[in-house]
């Protein structure tokens, strides 16, 4: 695993299927797939060659991540619009 800097990010949950993570790097929100790591509680997102942790999830959004959950990757674009992906949690055991 390559490790980079975190993105700043933020997340919401919207409902129990559905987390948002908004980004303030786009190329974050571009990712290919988005791993959660089951038992270290982090988050990692795979772009290019790279897996990059993304960071620990707190316990209350931890315990809501699934292999059936819908994540949504959101940041703003540097031409100023919105760049919206979705895409499944791949749940790591």
């Amino acid at each position: 695993m390559v490790q980079k800097d975190i993105p700043r990010s933020s997340i919401t949950v919207n409902n129990p299927l559905e987390v948002c993570i908004n980004f303030d790097d786009a190329s974050f929100a571009e990712a290919e797939a988005i791993f959660y790591d089951y038992k270290g509680k982090s988050l990692h997102a795979h772009i290019g060659v790279d897996m990059i942790c993304l960071g620990y999830l707190p316990e209350d959004i931890a315990r809501k991540f699934s292999s059936h959950m819908r994540l949504y990757l959101t940041a703003r674009h540097p031409e100023g619009h919105m760049i919206v992906m979705d895409t499944m949690v791949q749940t790591l055991h």
